[in-house]
């Protein structure tokens, strides 16, 4: 009897001992991975802090962590952040770390990330930073596999606390989302899938022109989405979305080919107080509005349809 405790005590401390020193032995080659995919598919500077391998954040995956990580452009946007975030956690299949190729990352969950999307006075994009195929490249050998460091076979995200910052030089028009929380199921790989969507902005602000539209608004959705991968198309089949504490609605689709996007949506709003609406009013001018007193409910309903591409914009219709 005692040397059956013996051995099992052995097993449990040699298996303790892999947990422990497997990210250790494994940390190497993930690393590696992660640049050699990352330098293929990007021209852009990507730079991180520290890089982690933990089995027991949430065994019985394996966690990648990746501390301070952070995209900045080259060319004419050479310096400026593109992407940054305090930390990047990466679940994969803890058998996968065994593969010299084929990990699949199945969970990333993303803690304090700052998005800056910049359209500059040239009308470029500092996000166009993926890597042309170059003339002449000599053609690779059709009966060989491709290697695959990482696989994406995600089926959820979770952005905390999260900043997205756009800015177009040309409208000039700039839009700030602050205070991002954002929870995404559902499987993100194949053909089509079908998503559930819940998310939070503390604050909304909106300026166009040197002058600031609005500002201070909360905004939060609950959505189902349809999402075909192949056509690029987006069926929103139920969405509940609120401004401060009006209530919207919003249906319909949103199909993006080539270069262009389809916009054919519906929405509304449920009976709501009027003073809800109030959270429409451009921030310029919401000091006007201070003493004015309301009472009664009010609805709007409407559609956002057409193309935008180039010049054309789509049609809001109520």
């Amino acid at each position: 009897m005692k040397k059956i405790v013996i051995i099992i005590l052995s097993v449990i401390l040699l298996l303790v001992a892999a947990l422990i020193l497997t990210p250790v032995l494994f940390k190497p080659r993930l690393v590696e991975a992660a640049k050699t995919a990352i330098n293929k598919q990007l021209n852009a500077t990507v730079e991180f802090a520290g890089f982690d391998v933990s089995l027991f954040r949430d065994f019985p995956k394996a966690t990648m962590v990746i501390s301070g990580l952070s995209v900045t452009g080259k060319e004419e946007f050479q310096g400026d952040t593109l992407f940054y975030a305090s930390s990047v956690n990466a679940s994969m299949n803890l058998f996968s770390l065994f593969k010299s190729s084929g990990r699949s990352i199945e969970k990333i969950v993303i803690q304090q990330p700052f998005l800056n999307l910049l359209v500059n006075k040239n009308d470029k994009a500092n996000w166009d930073v993926t890597l042309e195929s170059e003339q002449g490249q000599a053609v690779q050998d059709q009966s060989a596999e491709p290697e695959k460091p990482f696989e994406i076979k995600l089926e959820n995200i979770e952005i905390e606390n999260g900043r997205m910052v756009y800015s177009d030089e040309i409208s000039p028009m700039k839009v700030v989302l602050d205070g991002i929380t954002l929870d995404v199921d559902g499987k993100m790989y194949g053909n089509s899938t079908t998503l559930q969507l819940a998310g939070k902005a503390a604050d909304f602000q909106f300026d166009y022109d040197s002058t600031k539209y609005i500002s201070g608004v909360a905004l939060e959705t609950k959505s189902a989405l349809n999402v075909d991968f192949d056509k690029l198309k987006v069926d929103i089949t139920s969405s509940d979305f609120w401004v401060n504490r009006l209530p919207l609605q919003l249906t319909g689709w949103i199909e993006m080919p080539a270069d262009s996007q389809i916009y054919n949506l519906q929405f509304a709003t449920k009976s709501s107080e009027f003073e809800n609406f109030l959270a429409l009013v451009p921030a310029d001018y919401a000091k006007y509005l201070e003493n004015l007193t309301t009472s009664g409910t009010a609805s709007v309903s409407g559609k956002i349809v057409g193309v935008l591409y180039e010049e054309n914009y789509p049609e809001m219709l109520l």
